[in-house]
């Protein structure tokens, strides 16, 4: 191609023809003009298949790790509600002063049972660390940082190992109180040696005196209350997860479908 264009141009020069040598060199320069922009539309197409191809691969790994968050969420909120329902029925069992029974230990044993929520971040690190401005919608980005900045994190904060003030530790003495191991029949419990450990029964102590204890009662109740706020948390944030997940869905079937 440019041995030819070369030959046109000798070919005008020798025949002296400047009218037709200036329409062949503005010609010329329109298709080099042409061919610039048209390499410059390829390059910008493949920049933006490269930046594309990074969102859907951001968006799938944050997917994931919200649908292990998830997992993790749930199961905490049902041990929450399972022993919010415990501590509810020890408290009504000793104000009504109904008899001893034998589901009252685990009740007891269990109030202080807590939680701890340890969301799962890769997603989320990786993102930071090609930059937050990578995910071009600017509602979704910012939904995702506040799930996991705020959301996230106020959860976790609840948790056992993080908020001593905010944990059921309070209960421990009472249980400790109010129960004992007996020699009674027990169970054994498989550990990770694939040997078996046994395991005592326990029971309650001094019944007479633990139907007495207003104390009790009132941290039975401060127990309920602060269930009740670690419940909805959760709930609050299981839904906000399932509704995230629900954008990311969308925005991944936008971007797959982009071509």
């Amino acid at each position: 191609m440019i041995k030819l264009f070369s030959q046109i141009r000798k070919q005008l020069v020798s025949q002296n023809s400047i009218r037709k040598y200036l329409l062949y060199a503005l010609g010329e320069i329109f298709l080099v003009m042409i061919g610039i922009l048209m390499a410059l539309q390829v390059n910008t197409w493949n920049d933006e298949r490269k930046s594309r191809k990074t969102e859907i691969n951001i968006y799938e790994e944050i997917q994931d790790d919200l649908s292990a968050s998830l997992r993790d969420l749930m199961s905490g909120l049902a041990t929450h509600n399972e022993r919010l329902d415990m501590t509810t029925k020890l408290r009504d069992h000793l104000i009504k002063k109904n008899p001893l029974t034998d589901s009252l230990v685990d009740y007891l044993r269990n109030t202080n049972n807590d939680d701890q929520f340890f969301p799962k971040t890769s997603g989320f690190e990786a993102l930071k660390s090609v930059g937050l401005r990578t995910l071009r919608n600017d509602t979704l980005r910012e939904n995702i940082t506040n799930l996991y900045q705020l959301g996230f994190e106020r959860v976790v904060g609840l948790g056992r190992d993080k908020a001593p003030i905010r944990n059921f530790e309070f209960m421990t003495p009472f249980a400790d109180k109010y129960s004992q191991v007996t020699d009674g029949s027990g169970y054994y419990l498989p550990n990770f040696q694939n040997d078996s450990i046994f395991i005592y029964p326990t029971m309650i102590h001094n019944y007479e005196e633990m139907l007495k204890d207003d104390l009790l009662i009132l941290k039975l109740q401060e127990a309920i209350w602060l269930r009740i706020f670690k419940i909805r948390n959760y709930t609050r944030i299981i839904r906000w997860t399932n509704g995230l997940n629900s954008q990311i869905e969308q925005e991944l079937d936008r971007l797959r479908n982009a071509d």
